[in-house]
């Protein structure tokens, strides 16, 4: 993500872009993962709010 708002997910291996979104707002600080009950999420906090992805296994 960047100031621009946007919350990129890239392919490890590859660098493909595989998903981004607008959050509507500067995104200043890294994301953090985790996981629960065998589901991985991804949060970050983009203006004053905190968005979280679940990630497909």
């Amino acid at each position: 993500g960047g100031r621009e708002g946007y919350f990129h997910v890239l392919n490890a291996h590859n660098g493909e872009l595989l998903f981004h979104k607008n959050l509507g707002g500067q995104i200043v600080m890294a994301p953090i993962t985790y996981m629960v009950d065998g589901v991985q999420y991804v949060s970050i906090i983009s203006g004053n709010s905190l968005f979280t992805f679940a990630l497909k296994g």
